[in-house]
C-alpha cells in the first residue's frame, strides 16, 4: 500500500507548525525568565553604580540628547565604552532604553547612591 504523499505533506506541515509553536513558547518562557532573573538578581543594583557610571549619569542628567560618540569625547573615552557603560546602567535600573534610563535617574540619586 502506497502512502499518500499529500497526507504526508499535510502531516509535516502539522508537525512544523507544532514545532514553531514549541520554539514560541520556549523562546517566550526564556524572555519572561530573564526579566525574572533581573529583578531577583538586581534589587538593589540601581544604587550601585560605579564612578565611571555615576559620572557618566550626571553627564546624561545634564546633556539628555548627546549621543555617545559625543559623551565619549567629554569623558575622554571611546565610543564602545560609552555603550559598555549605558548597557551596565540601564541593566542596573532595570529598564530598557535610554530615554527610560534618564526618567530613572532624575526619580532617583543613582550617581550618589542616595535614594529618593
Amino acid at each position: 500500500m502506497k502512502s499518500d504523499p499529500w497526507n504526508e505533506l499535510q502531516k509535516l506541515r502539522v508537525n512544523l507548525a507544532n514545532l514553531r509553536c514549541e520554539i514560541l513558547q520556549s523562546e517566550l518562557e526564556e524572555t519572561k525568565l530573564k526579566k525574572i532573573c533581573q529583578k531577583l538578581l538586581y534589587p538593589f543594583a540601581v544604587e550601585l553604580l560605579t564612578p565611571r557610571e555615576s559620572e557618566l549619569a550626571e553627564l546624561l542628567k545634564c546633556k539628555p540628547g548627546l549621543s555617545n560618540k559625543e559623551v565619549g569625547c567629554k569623558l575622554n573615552i571611546s565610543e564602545r565604552t560609552v555603550k559598555f557603560h549605558v548597557s551596565n546602567m540601564l541593566l542596573k535600573c532595570q529598564v530598557e532604553r535610554r530615554a527610560d534610563l534618564l526618567k530613572a535617574l532624575e526619580t532617583k540619586a543613582f550617581a550618589t547612591g542616595e535614594t529618593a
